[in-house]
């Protein structure tokens, strides 16, 4: 039962905190957009490595639960 509490309390607080990353994100790039004071081409960049980073992101924590889906550890003490 503990096991089920933890799991859902991770949930939430990773839920919580993508949803706050999620959101600062879209407000500072809505933000950049909309001023006419940053330039075109530096908006385009700061976008891509937001969407670059989510990318990465996104790609590693994939990885990492495949890679421990496969792990063995019956060698260790």
């Amino acid at each position: 039962m503990s096991s089920m509490v933890q799991r859902a309390a991770a949930a939430l607080i990773i839920g919580g905190v993508l949803t706050l990353v999620g959101y600062g994100a879209y407000s500072m790039l809505k933000a950049m957009f909309e001023s006419e004071e940053v330039p075109l081409a530096v908006s385009i960049a700061v976008t891509a490595v937001v969407v670059g980073f989510a990318i990465l992101l996104l790609y590693v924590a994939v990885d990492r639960i495949r890679a421990s889906r496969s792990e063995s550890f019956e060698e260790v003490d």
